[in-house]
């Protein structure tokens, strides 16, 4: 049995909105450096990713009721999950347990593959 406490572990998914031009690094240094009463948090950026806007007061990321499905819409991958789902249809064997599986763990099972034959031999 293990005698340590469980610590929770969150991932967080924001937006910041950059009308000043600081830049993708300088926002990544605010939250990793910001100081906490206690100094036990402890955020780590782990990516980050720019997109480029026209920016307008009525921008749907300016707005509660739709700045989610924005956001969303703004990093989503289209190329790539059309892609995903062309892989999936194409297994042949395989594709039949496949399409019982979540396309997160279809994801994760690719990646690991794509990762793999990267590795020098």
């Amino acid at each position: 049995m293990n005698d340590q406490e469980m610590t929770n572990v969150y991932k967080l998914e924001c937006y910041y909105i950059d009308h000043d031009g600081i830049g993708l690094d300088a926002v990544i240094q605010l939250l990793e450096n910001t100081h906490y009463a206690n100094h036990s948090p402890s955020p780590d950026v782990i990516s980050g990713e720019t997109r480029q806007v026209d920016w307008v007061d009525d921008n749907p990321l300016n707005y509660e009721q739709t700045k989610a499905e924005a956001f969303r819409k703004l990093f989503s991958d289209a190329i790539t999950d059309h892609l995903l789902k062309h892989v999936i249809d194409e297994l042949g064997p395989f594709a039949g347990k496949t399409k019982t599986n979540s396309l997160g763990e279809i994801v994760s099972v690719l990646k690991a593959k794509l990762l793999s034959a990267e590795q020098p031999k």
